[in-house]
């Protein structure tokens, strides 16, 4: 089986640093969605998507959908709504779908998402 580059060296061996990136990514969008922001009575903003963006970036598609996965349980748990998730994920993919193949800006890509295919 043949190993991304990122995750090795280049003399051939395993690189232990994108695991250690992807678990603290993980971690930082979980501290995300738990530092809330009231906005209206029921209305939040989650700070859970920069280590989504982060993890776009820095990783790719599939680690950065496993973030937005884990850092959306803890609001699927706090708010008890299962939606967070599936847009947490949603955007991951879309978002570095067209990071990587369309629009080489992180800012830009996700205001694509959230007003063509979140908002409605």
């Amino acid at each position: 089986m043949r190993l991304p580059n990122y995750l090795m060296w280049p003399n051939g061996t395993f690189c232990y640093a994108a695991l250690w990136l992807l678990a603290g990514l993980v971690a930082l969008g979980i501290a995300g969605n738990m530092l809330q922001l009231s906005v209206l009575f029921n209305v939040y903003f989650v700070f859970g998507s920069i280590a989504v963006m982060l993890a776009v970036a820095w990783l790719g598609m599939l680690p950065a959908m496993l973030v937005g996965f884990v850092a959306g349980l803890y609001t699927y748990i706090f708010w008890e709504n299962p939606v967070t998730v599936v847009v947490f994920v949603l955007e991951a993919m879309v978002v570095s779908l067209l990071y990587h193949y369309k629009i080489k800006n992180l800012i830009v890509a996700s205001l694509i998402f959230w007003v063509v295919v979140a908002a409605p």
